[in-house]
């Protein structure tokens, strides 16, 4: 966790209410309460790179400083719940290995009668356009932004990745108006071992 954070703690809208009850309920927690969270902004992944949010990247856009895009990340598609025996048979979540995009709106601490969760209130980016990216050896990532709200663990993020607004798009079926490109990120760690004096 970096810093960034609300003065008070935040009133949760019906929807994002929906989406954590959502994630509570398909990893079989219990909450304490559901109506006001705590939310920060930005966290440090274990790759190295920072996460933002829309909180924190709308805020700098107000300001004089540049905006950074980094409130696109990809992440797990799904959790399981697994026992784990060596630590007083406590119950883990763990990701799988599918994954998918979504745009961070905030980060937030929730109490549940487990213990505190720390998780992402996020956004989803749909499928990606299965032709294209067969014709292009997996190499033209193009989706839509379906606007719909998810909930995960933060531990489940893998990297940042930047998604740009698809102007090349080809196809008319709707969603070439909101559709974006996806590139990856490379990490602060792979970064430190670039000579940008030869770029």
């Amino acid at each position: 966790r970096l810093s960034g954070s609300d003065r008070y703690r935040y009133r949760l809208t019906e929807d994002e209410i929906e989406a954590i009850y959502k994630y509570l309920r398909e990893s079989s927690r219990e909450p304490l309460n559901v109506r006001f969270i705590s939310r920060w902004y930005r966290t440090r992944l274990q790759n190295g790179q920072n996460a933002r949010s829309v909180v924190k990247e709308n805020t700098q856009a107000q300001s004089s400083r540049g905006v950074r895009r980094s409130r696109n990340v990809r992440v797990s598609a799904s959790i399981h719940m697994m026992p784990f025996f060596f630590i007083n048979l406590r119950w883990q979540v763990l990701c799988s290995n599918v994954s998918s995009i979504e745009e961070v709106q905030y980060f937030f601490a929730l109490l549940t009668r487990g213990g505190p969760l720390y998780l992402t209130m996020a956004m989803s980016y749909g499928p990606p356009h299965e032709g294209l990216l067969a014709r292009s050896y997996q190499t033209y990532w193009s989706a839509p932004h379906t606007h719909t709200l998810r909930v995960f663990e933060i531990r489940c993020i893998q990297s940042v990745v930047m998604m740009a607004p698809d102007v090349r798009y080809p196809e008319q079926d709707g969603t070439e108006h909101d559709r974006w490109y996806m590139m990856e990120k490379p990490g602060r760690r792979l970064s430190s071992y670039i000579d940008t004096t030869t770029l």
